[in-house]
């Protein structure tokens, strides 16, 4: 007991030295603003679950990179690349089913609420891609369905969503997320209408808890060659 206590003690001295608190509270997010610091660290990550084996499972192992607190800021543009809308907000993400699944707990705060959304991703090793759905607190008509792969040339998993408008019709969006550094996610997401590619969105994620030292062997590890 007391050898975790001293750990949970480095972990706060650590992210109060950098300023790195969770903004989850400020934004009353309804799920705990710090993910434990063993989801993030590897050796810690196996012993949670034995039944995980990560030489094994490369695909699922590589959803690593996403775990912990997140503060997000979105950038909303219209057709032309103008920006017509900025939101800041927070996400949550941990291993459930014995790390078979991620689950992602989104909140973002407009001037005319919350917006709320759960979603859930793994790897389908029969179909030999990553499969997810989205829930949010504004859709009838969901939940969105993703699809997608690692792309190894460019350190990125690329997606794509597919949503059911209030009209009935389909529509399909392209998701690039790219870890530019162990602190940062940038996820950018395109509308596919036809031949046309529109460029809607981008999410910068940066991380609010554990300190970004603590995980970067992980981040390493995972991201491969190029990554420092």
């Amino acid at each position: 007991m007391r050898r975790y206590l001293n750990k949970y003690i480095r972990y706060a001295l650590c992210a109060l030295a950098v300023g790195c608190w969770p903004i989850a509270h400020l934004l009353a997010v309804q799920t705990s603003a710090a993910v434990p610091a063993k989801a993030l660290d590897s050796k810690a990550s196996k012993s949670a679950s034995p039944s995980f084996d990560a030489a094994a499972h490369p695909e699922l192992a590589r959803l690593e990179l996403i775990l912990g607190s997140w503060s997000v800021a979105e950038t909303h543009y219209d057709r032309r690349g103008h920006v017509v809308a900025t939101v800041k907000g927070a996400e949550e993400v941990a291993w459930i089913l014995d790390h078979h699944v991620i689950r992602r707990s989104y909140q973002t705060e407009t001037g005319s609420g919350l917006y709320r959304a759960s979603g859930m991703l793994t790897y389908n090793a029969t179909l030999k891609e990553y499969r997810g759905v989205w829930f949010d607190n504004v859709s009838d008509s969901g939940p969105s369905h993703v699809k997608g792969d690692w792309l190894e040339e460019t350190k990125s998993l690329v997606f794509t969503l597919e949503s059911i408008g209030a009209d009935g019709e389909t529509r399909r969006y392209k998701i690039v997320e790219q870890f530019p550094d162990e602190q940062r996610r940038i996820a950018t997401t395109y509308l596919l209408s036809g031949d046309e590619v529109v460029k809607k969105m981008e999410v910068t994620y940066v991380r609010t808890i554990p300190c970004p030292a603590r995980i970067r062997g992980v981040f390493n590890e995972l991201a491969g060659p190029g990554k420092k």
